[in-house]
């Protein structure tokens, strides 16, 4: 039976690994970009906002950030309903910030 060479399954096992990691990068990415959406959501709910056609591509092509968590994703899809709305940040609106969802899953990661 023949064997397979040490540099060939080092090769796999690299390989392996980096699929793995793109895979986990992914889904962060992903989680992120929906994090994103429900925080543009929510203004539009605090503001009492009709979802219009742009708010529908807005969040349709939502980014993908990189985030260590998810809270700085949620805030920011916060503040970019704002911006397409040409809303100032109020008093409420930094209330609204701080119960951010995510902000105690974030802390207990």
């Amino acid at each position: 039976m023949e064997t397979i060479p040490v540099q060939t399954l080092i090769t796999i096992v690299v390989i392996a690994s980096v699929l793995i990691l793109a895979l986990a990068a992914s889904i962060t990415l992903d989680r992120n970009r929906e994090a994103w959406k429900e925080g543009y959501e929510h203004a539009l709910n605090v503001h009492r906002l009709i979802p219009s056609p742009r708010d529908e591509a807005n969040i349709a092509s939502a980014p993908r950030k990189y985030a260590q968590n998810r809270g700085p994703s949620w805030k920011d899809g916060y503040k970019s309903c704002l911006k397409a709305h040409g809303l100032p940040m109020t008093e409420r609106d930094s209330q609204e910030m701080r119960s951010d969802p995510y902000a105690s899953m974030d802390n207990a990661a």
